[in-house]
């Protein structure tokens, strides 16, 4: 199972973006799990609906029910710890987004992540692990 981060999906979404092959190839062949955090899910409806209209939305809310991508909980733990996050890494700007993912990282002792943001994900140090193993490589 890996945690997918906003990047990854949208430029899997979208034909233009640079690192779509290397996105959609991860997202379409991956064996594990594609957890998505709730708050990664709204952000990439968002901004499917507005860049690519209410159609593309629909079939990424259609890969839940298929079962290609699963929305993860969080936990009042979660939120306390991306609460921590967003005050510590205040200067990094990290946002309740990628700290959402973290927190289910930590949670979860999941050390993959698929996110394009290495900024945000190679900065900062989780708790579980020293690093996080960002996809696609």
């Amino acid at each position: 199972m890996i945690l997918v981060d906003t990047s990854v999906l949208l430029a899997a979404a979208n034909r233009d973006e640079r690192e779509h092959e290397a996105c959609a190839q991860l997202v379409q062949t991956h064996r594990g799990a594609l957890l998505v955090s709730p708050l990664v899910a709204a952000e990439v409806c968002y901004m499917l609906a507005s860049r690519s209209g209410p159609e593309r939305e629909a079939q990424f809310l259609d890969d839940f029910g298929r079962g290609v991508v699963i929305l993860a909980r969080l936990s009042a733990g979660d939120t306390d710890r991306m609460a921590a996050l967003v005050r510590q890494y205040a200067d990094l700007e990290l946002g309740g987004t990628d700290a959402s993912v973290i927190a289910l990282a930590e949670r979860l002792r999941l050390r993959e992540v698929a996110t394009l943001d290495h900024r945000h994900f190679r900065t900062v140090r989780p708790a579980h692990c020293d690093t996080f193993e960002l996809l696609p490589e």
